[in-house]
C-alpha cells in the first residue's frame, strides 16, 4: 500500500511540475514603442532623455493551455539609463522584474507590459535592451539631445500661450492709445 501511495505522489509531483511550464507550442514576441514620440517603434525611432518607452512581452499559445506560467525579465540594462515608472503587475527585486503566474485557456495571447522613462543624464549609453524568453529587443539612445516628454511639452505650450497673451495685450494697448 505504501508503495502505491509513493507512486501516486511521485506522479502527482511530476505532473505538477510539468504543468507549471509554458507549452512547447507557445511563442514569444517583444516590442517597444516610444509613447513620447507618438507611439513610434522605439527600435527605429530610438529614445532621448525624458522619453517614456512601453515594453510589451507577448505570449501566444494556439493549441495548449498556459498553466501557472510565471516569467521574469532582467532589467539591469534598462536601469542603467532609465527608471521603470510602471511595472504592470510585476515586481522588481534585484534588477529582475517578475510577473505573477497566469492561467489561460488556448488559444490565448497574453501581454506583460512595463514602462520606462529615459533619465536626463543617461550618460554615454548607445542603446537600451532587454531579453525575454530568448528574444532580445534593442532601442537606440540619443542621450546628447535635449530632453523631451510631458514636462518639456508642457513648458513649451505654456510659453507659447504666454507669448500669445502678451501679444494680444500689447495689440489692445496700442489700439486704446490711438
Amino acid at each position: 500500500m505504501k508503495k502505491n501511495i509513493l507512486w501516486v505522489l511521485g506522479i502527482l509531483f511530476l505532473w505538477g511540475t510539468a504543468s507549471a511550464q509554458v507549452p512547447p507550442s507557445a511563442s514569444f514576441a517583444l516590442s517597444v514603442v516610444n509613447i513620447s514620440q507618438d507611439n513610434k517603434n522605439a527600435v527605429i525611432q530610438g529614445a532621448q532623455p525624458g522619453d517614456v518607452l512601453r515594453y510589451e512581452l507577448m505570449l501566444t499559445s494556439q493549441r495548449e493551455d498556459v498553466i501557472d506560467f510565471s516569467t521574469s525579465v532582467d532589467v539591469t540594462n534598462i536601469l542603467k539609463a532609465a527608471e521603470i515608472i510602471d511595472t504592470g503587475l510585476g515586481e522588481i527585486n534585484r534588477n529582475v522584474l517578475t510577473y505573477p503566474a497566469i492561467n489561460q485557456k488556448a488559444p490565448c495571447t497574453y501581454a506583460f507590459t512595463f514602462f520606462a522613462r529615459i533619465r536626463p543624464n543617461c550618460g554615454d549609453m548607445k542603446n537600451i535592451s532587454v531579453t525575454w524568453e530568448g528574444k532580445t529587443i534593442q532601442a537606440p539612445l540619443h542621450c546628447g539631445l535635449v530632453p523631451t516628454g510631458p514636462d518639456t511639452w508642457g513648458t513649451l505650450f505654456f510659453g507659447f500661450f504666454a507669448a500669445v497673451a502678451i501679444f494680444i495685450s500689447w495689440a489692445f494697448s496700442k489700439k486704446n492709445e490711438a
